[in-house]
């Protein structure tokens, strides 16, 4: 990640350095838990990530009540 030298001197080189750690361990937590490691998929159980695809089973769980309802003509 490319900062700005005038930042880390404003801001202070150790807790960019900090800052840049806290990113890193909060991306590899990200990924661990939303790609699927066969596919290299994002799997989105929230089905609010753009671009990313749905968890079946989410999307079942949300269907799943619209099989119940009667539609009559």
């Amino acid at each position: 990640m490319a900062v700005n030298g005038d930042f880390i001197q404003g801001f202070g080189a150790g807790k960019a350095a900090g800052m840049s750690q806290k990113i890193a361990e909060a991306t590899a937590e990200w990924l661990e838990e939303n790609v699927d490691p066969d596919s290299g998929y994002v799997l989105d159980s929230s089905l609010t990530v753009n671009n990313a695809a749905a968890n079946a089973k989410a999307v079942g769980d949300i269907l799943l009540p619209l099989k119940t309802v009667e539609v009559t003509n």
